[in-house]
């Protein structure tokens, strides 16, 4: 050191002879540079292991926040499956992939539901537009059985009976045209 006293400390450096002379050392000293990169490497395990620790909780509680949502869905789901069709799935307004999911089901819902009213109301009118040609037909059917038996009135009663069947027919015939329609997805107009 500036005193004359011996300092031990690590350096590094080159070890060469001169010209048929003696031997040179050229060092530098690294007391500062190994402190200094003591130091860095310390800081750089500090912060990779912080680092570790918050991207594992960071994980779980993401983990956590989609389960949750995951699971909001699915009980929207068993709610449908049980017979709520007015169930629906929550959409929370973060427009992430949950909502646009969310969005989704609940327009299919929408319109499955859509489709139920519009069943059940073509079902109801399918009965009533049956009812009726069915009732008439009974009501000539028991008019011919209290008569007396009669040929001509008898082979009327069926005629009419036959002309009742088929109306009834008919409108079997459209119901049928309709459900497949309907059913057809690939149908096209043509000329």
């Amino acid at each position: 050191d500036e005193d004359g006293n011996d300092v031990r400390g690590r350096a590094r450096g080159q070890v060469g002879r001169l010209l048929n002379g003696p031997i040179l050392l050229v060092a530098r000293d690294l007391g500062d540079s190994a402190l200094i990169s003591g130091r860095i490497t310390s800081a750089l395990w500090t912060v990779a292991l912080l680092g570790v620790v918050l991207s594992i909780a960071s994980g779980l509680i993401a983990s956590w926040l989609a389960s949750r949502r995951v699971e909001a869905l699915a009980a929207t789901a068993h709610e449908v499956m049980s017979g709520d069709i007015t169930s629906r799935a929550p959409v929370r307004g973060e427009n992430d992939e949950f909502d646009t999911l969310a969005i989704a089901i609940n327009a299919m819902l929408d319109r499955l539901q859509h489709l139920m009213q519009v069943s059940r109301t073509a079902g109801d009118a399918i009965a009533h537009d049956l009812r009726s040609p069915l009732t008439r037909f009974r009501q000539k059917l028991e008019a011919a059985l209290e008569t007396p038996p009669n040929v001509e009135a008898d082979r009327e009663a069926l005629r009419v009976a036959l002309e009742e069947t088929d109306s009834v027919l008919d409108t079997f015939s459209a119901v049928l045209k309709l459900a497949r329609v309907e059913g057809n997805v690939t149908w096209r107009f043509e000329r």
